[in-house]
């Protein structure tokens, strides 16, 4: 013999836990959202501040011996040992030129990088809504399911069957 019913209020309570469900499911999209977003833009201030940091010290380093090397040229000094510091003066001038140039180039593959990982939490970020979007259709479609159940047997319980 098939059985028709289910207790009422079990029916409601199970409809507002799957309502429940479903706000749970937007909050944890929303959630997932802000937390994509805050990854990308930790990585890009943290490239940002790192590379403030090494042109700051570079620059330090640049400007200090460029010093000196204004102080040796002030002192009068001639003869071989004033050419084999200007000489390694010069040499440090290219190291500095290709420091700045390998930095320049690290810091664009950086950005590069992030970039694609930006896309890629992008690409996440839009999938997980669609899923979860999916997800909270269908608890409300389970919750609206219930409620008729539940009319339909509150109706037959009081009108009875015809």
């Amino acid at each position: 013999m098939v059985m028709l019913g289910a207790q009422l209020d079990d029916l409601d309570g199970l409809a507002q836990r799957l309502r429940r469900t479903g706000d749970e499911i937007d909050a944890v999209r929303i959630e997932a959202q802000g937390t994509t977003t805050t990854v990308v833009e930790a990585v890009r201030g943290s490239i940002d501040r790192a590379r403030g940091a090494i042109d700051v010290a570079m620059m330090d380093l640049i400007r200090s011996v460029g010093a000196s090397a204004e102080t040796a040229q002030a002192t009068q000094w001639t003869g071989r040992n004033q050419e084999v510091f200007l000489g390694h003066h010069l040499d440090f001038q290219v190291a500095m030129d290709r420091a700045g140039s390998a930095t320049t180039d690290a810091f664009a593959q950086f950005g590069q990088a992030v970039e694609q990982m930006a896309q890629a939490l992008v690409d996440y970020d839009s999938s997980l809504a669609a899923a979860l979007t999916d997800a909270a259709a269908s608890s409300t479609s389970m919750a609206m399911a219930v409620d008729a159940q539940r009319q339909n047997l509150d109706q037959v319980m009081n009108a009875g069957i015809a």
